[in-house]
């Protein structure tokens, strides 16, 4: 399978499903990532410490720079939920960690691993406290929360400043990974809003092709709101402000059955019918679960979104909605029955979240999408879980 990654439509669903996936039953956990093969081919797995990046360790001062800040330092992933792919794009800043190289990996083949796309730059500086570019222009690493999108094979970072968290222009920059060649692409100030990087979320909303980035106030002297963003042209199309959410640490998903979004903020839920998203509804989830900083995605078979919570197991949760097509609640429940592997908790050092490192994926080929888990930074590190094509 083969396509030109960039501004390239949503491919269609693979013929056949590769043998790894095959073999994969419904609601079972498995670990498909080949990382020792990555390895052997001089390739990076982002997990080894033999081929952390030398120029990412050249950007140290000697008290900051631990590798396992790419998962753990309020970071999230990029994924391709359109491809079964993932990306951690030049993550961990706030001197966690000072690489700004691109791992990504592919599910849709025989034998997935991490693949390190672009090393390090080496710093122009010792540190990257207030420093959003390097002198060559590329992005400094940065808390990448659940502010990262791709759509239609574009990987684009929003919002990234480094840590110069209090403002500045840099909070509207646009950095874009291009994957046909594997450079950084600044595509300059493009946001309307200028927001604290963990109180934004981008969705994508497949219906009209436009990307909503969903931002709150997280008492910072920010203001909460949306922009409507075309994924072709970059162009903000229309936005609105709306007082919903006084938090940040945003995760949420687009419920394509209902044309409705739903947002967690450590203020509360909070949903929006539609594609202007300019009001937004309180919301209380009920259930024995409710999970917390976990990303969760919509499974149009389920008629739910999904998550994985570590000791409570694969939930689900299930909007309720009147005849006006509005939320009037969701019910979070455990799913029964998983086999297979036990993934282990993210880590939570500092009160650092999971984010959008649990996602669900597009069908594999044989009607069946991935769950996929990526906890903390050890071996192994991608968790996937084959949904039912009936759903759970």
């Amino acid at each position: 399978m083969s396509w030109d990654i960039k501004y390239s439509p949503i491919p269609a669903s693979p013929a056949n499903a590769v043998a790894w996936w095959l073999a994969t039953a419904d609601k079972q956990w498995v670990a498909p990532m080949n990382n020792s093969a990555a390895i052997s081919a001089g390739k990076s797995w982002v997990g080894d410490t033999n081929v952390v990046d030398p120029l990412a360790l050249s950007t140290n001062d000697g008290s900051c720079g631990d590798v396992s800040g790419i998962y753990d330092a309020y970071c999230g992933m990029t994924p391709d939920r359109q491809r079964n792919q993932g990306m951690t794009m030049g993550q961990g800043g706030h001197c966690n960690y000072y690489g700004n190289e691109a791992n990504w990996f592919d599910l849709m083949v025989e034998s997935p691993m991490w693949t390190r796309l672009k090393d390090a730059d080496a710093s122009n500086t010792p540190r990257t406290t207030d420093y959003v570019f390097w002198s060559n222009g590329n992005p400094s690493s940065s808390h990448s929360y659940s502010q990262d999108i791709c759509v239609n094979g574009r990987w684009l970072a929003f919002g990234r400043s480094a840590v110069n968290y209090l403002g500045g222009s840099s909070n509207t920059v646009c950095v874009e990974f291009d994957k046909t060649g594997n450079t950084w692409i600044n595509q300059g100030n493009i946001l309307d809003n200028n927001q604290y990087p963990g109180n934004a979320i981008p969705l994508y909303i497949p219906s009209v092709d436009r990307i909503v980035r969903i931002h709150g106030a997280g008492g910072n002297s920010y203001s909460s709101g949306t922009e409507i963003i075309n994924p072709s042209t970059l162009a903000t199309v229309s936005s609105s402000s709306a007082n919903f959410e006084d938090g940040g640490e945003l995760v949420g998903s687009y419920d394509t059955t209902h044309g409705i979004a739903l947002v967690r903020g450590s203020a509360g839920w909070w949903w929006s019918k539609g594609t202007s998203f300019s009001s937004w509804n309180s919301i209380t989830p009920t259930g024995s679960t409710v999970p917390s900083k976990h990303g969760f995605d919509w499974h149009p078979a389920s008629g739910a979104f999904l998550t994985y919570v570590f000791g409570t197991g694969l939930l689900k949760g299930v909007p309720t909605v009147d005849g006006s097509g509005n939320y009037t609640g969701i019910v979070w429940s455990v799913v029964s029955g998983t086999t297979g592997l036990t993934p282990p908790a993210y880590n939570t050092t500092g009160g650092t979240g999971l984010y959008n490192r649990v996602w669900v994926g597009s069908d594999m080929g044989d009607g069946r999408c991935p769950l996929v888990y990526v906890p903390a930074y050890e071996f192994p590190d991608v968790y996937v879980l084959a949904i039912p094509a009936a759903g759970v």
